[in-house]
């Protein structure tokens, strides 16, 4: 394996478990589901060669993309802003 797949592991992990102490509570487990889909990744990875796969390297990008769309989607405040007045009658 090449240095930048332990990077990007190591950066994942890093990321999702940042991600996980400021999750509320309700979004708490879609983190958890991503870091247990990336580690059950990895430790299947020691006993068969699933880094090629693409079925299964698909799911697990898919799975481990899903909180950071999620708290993309959080921050976002107004998603029509206007600069109008409001009236008030």
């Amino acid at each position: 394996m090449s240095v930048g797949l332990f990077w990007f592991i190591f950066e994942l992990y890093a990321s999702l478990l940042d991600m996980l102490k400021s999750a509320r509570d309700d979004n708490r487990w879609i983190v958890l589901s991503a870091v247990a889909a990336l580690t059950g990744f990895l430790v299947a990875g020691f006993f068969s060669y699933n880094f090629g796969d693409s079925e299964i390297l698909l799911l697990l990008l898919f799975i481990v993309s899903v909180p950071y769309g999620i708290a993309a989607r959080a921050h976002v405040e107004d998603p029509c802003p206007t600069n109008l007045i409001p009236t008030t009658s």
